[in-house]
């Protein structure tokens, strides 16, 4: 299986310069024809719509993660991680708190394995501590923020969550740093993001913006991450 990425020769193998094989092409597109059809299921209805066009979408990602793995293999640890991430999406097509309690444990665990990945990768201690210090700040005040919306049963596990997707981003700008992908660190910005406005809509203010701006960011930084974080972990 050839690399997901052929590297520019003047800036050697990890550079930010390199181009997706055509046949990478095929699950990006269609997680894109999904995107528009899972966003008109999710805000305009009708609720078959988004049950059928949310796995499609993220069948994409996975299909990529596939595809982009390195000659050596399909790395495991990343196809687990983007595996539990699916899950999780189809547990959140319910409103019903048992499911999307699964689905954050889900994401929890994928969030882990991009961990793993990072850790692979190599991790530096500098900017991993560094990112930590600017972002365990940023978590508190999500905290904070969605603190006086959460259920009693379920500040335990969105604390748990809002933990580990910040250990994943800064996990993500520590391995990012040596191996000279910052594509790295924008696929983790952009799960982030995301997820805020699952917070929101899940907590705070139910809106069809909240999936029409988070949906886009969540898919772009999936097919990011699946697309460049193969080659070379195992």
């Amino acid at each position: 299986m050839e690399p997901a990425y052929r590297s520019c020769p003047r800036l050697g193998a990890v550079a930010c310069c390199s181009l997706p094989a055509m046949s990478h092409l095929l699950p990006i597109a269609l997680t894109l024809v999904a995107l528009p059809l899972l966003l008109v299921g999710e805000t305009r209805g009708p609720t078959w719509l988004k049950v059928a066009a949310k796995p499609i979408a993220s069948a994409g990602f996975l299909w990529l993660g596939w595809l982009a793995s390195s000659a050596d293999g399909v790395s495991i640890t990343l196809m687990v991680a983007l595996v539990l991430c699916a899950v999780g999406d189809v547990c959140l097509l319910s409103k019903a708190r048992p499911l999307f309690l699964a689905g954050l444990v889900s994401f929890l665990l994928g969030h882990l394995g991009y961990v793993g990945v990072f850790l692979l990768h190599g991790l530096a201690t500098a900017p991993f501590l560094a990112a930590l210090v600017v972002f365990i700040p940023a978590a508190f005040v999500v905290g904070q923020w969605l603190w006086p919306h959460l259920p009693d049963r379920m500040r335990g596990p969105v604390i748990a969550y809002i933990t580990i997707i910040t250990a994943m981003v800064a996990a993500a700008i520590g391995a990012a740093w040596p191996a000279g992908r910052p594509i790295w660190v924008v696929g983790a910005l952009l799960f982030f993001v995301s997820d805020l406005f699952v917070a929101r809509n899940r907590f705070v203010t139910e809106d069809g913006r909240n999936r029409v701006i988070g949906l886009p960011l969540y898919y772009t930084g999936q097919l990011v991450l699946a697309a460049t974080l193969a080659t070379a972990a195992t």
